[in-house]
């Protein structure tokens, strides 16, 4: 296990180097995709009863990029309770459903017009900051699940206003 050691210690010096807690996350999601993407043969290990090395360092990356994120959330709670509570954000309304602004979020994480951050980053974000048409509270897991399970109504009325939009571009 010195070999997985040894690559912990350097992401783990590589993302701790950067100053903005948002740079770490891309720097671990970066590796995690990286790591993710390598094929394992089967058959091929010296210890067949222990975990692979791509398994083993994925699990880490995931447990790294888990408790920066926990970290992050428990500080802004901290700040909240000092500051008396929450601050009331107005939300900026959108005309969707929220299956809608699923498909809009997958669209532009997809076509990579989203920088790079974790998928629940974007899911809170999209919660604190915006509500649909027909719900003035879009929840993070509400959102994720229609994210991850598009349904084929939304996605045609999502067709048509891009169709509209485009046929708005096309007259300027």
């Amino acid at each position: 296990m010195n070999c997985i050691h040894c690559l912990e210690s350097l992401i783990t010096r590589e993302y701790q180097s950067k100053p903005d807690v948002i740079e770490q996350l891309i720097i671990l999601n970066y590796y995690l995709k990286c790591v993710n993407q390598v094929s394992v043969t089967a058959g091929f290990c010296f210890d067949p009863s222990r975990d692979s090395l791509k398994s083993c360092l994925s699990n880490w990356l995931v447990e790294e990029i888990s408790f920066i994120e926990k970290k992050c959330h428990s500080y802004l709670e901290t700040v909240e309770i000092k500051n008396g509570g929450p601050v009331q954000q107005e939300r900026l309304t959108l005309m969707f459903s929220v299956p809608m602004i699923a498909i809009f979020i997958r669209a532009f994480v997809e076509n990579k017009y989203l920088a790079q951050l974790p998928k629940s980053a974007i899911f809170r974000f999209f919660s604190n900051h915006f509500s649909s048409a027909q719900s003035e509270m879009i929840s993070e897991n509400n959102l994720k699940n229609e994210y991850y399970e598009l349904d084929p109504a939304a996605i045609e009325a999502f067709k048509e206003v891009v169709l509209e939009l485009l046929k708005w571009v096309q007259k300027l």
